[in-house]
C-alpha cells in the first residue's frame, strides 16, 4: 500500500457513507459528530469554503456545526500541521468569521490542540 508525503490513507479506507474524506481522522470525527447530530446540533455542513480577506485566500474547512442554541463552531481535524496550515491559522486569526477549533486524535481520544479566535493575537512561542 502506497501513502503520499502526509501519509494520507488510501481512497477506499477514508470513504464513508459515499463521502470521500480528505484523511481517515476527518471521516472518524465526522462518525463522531453524526452521533450527536439532532441532540447537540442542528446542522453539520462538511468541507465549508471561507474566504478570508480576500477572494485569493480560500481555506476549506472540515466542519461548520451549527449547535441547537444557534451558535456555529468550525472544526478542522489535523493530523500533520503543514506549513499551509499554519499561514491559514494566521489568516483565520485576522479575517475568521468566528473560532475555529482544532482537533486531532491522541491514542484513543480527540484533544483540541488549537483554538483560534479571530482578533485574537497568535500566543507567544519560546525559542530554544
Amino acid at each position: 500500500m502506497r501513502f503520499n508525503k502526509y501519509r494520507v490513507a488510501p481512497k477506499a479506507e477514508r470513504t464513508r457513507d459515499g463521502i470521500t474524506y480528505a484523511s481517515k481522522a476527518e471521516m472518524e470525527y465526522a462518525a463522531l459528530l453524526d452521533e450527536f447530530d439532532g441532540l447537540v446540533y442542528s446542522k453539520i455542513e462538511r468541507q465549508i469554503r471561507v474566504e478570508l480577506g480576500v477572494p485569493e485566500n480560500v481555506v476549506v474547512i472540515d466542519f461548520r456545526v451549527t449547535e441547537n442554541n444557534g451558535e456555529v463552531l468550525y472544526i478542522e481535524v489535523k493530523g500533520v500541521e503543514t506549513p499551509k496550515f499554519r499561514r491559514d491559522m494566521k489568516l483565520w486569526r485576522a479575517y475568521g468569521p468566528g473560532t475555529l477549533y482544532v482537533v486531532a486524535r491522541k491514542g484513543k481520544k480527540w484533544v483540541q490542540t488549537h483554538k483560534i479566535v479571530p482578533g485574537e493575537p497568535a500566543p507567544k512561542r519560546k525559542r530554544k
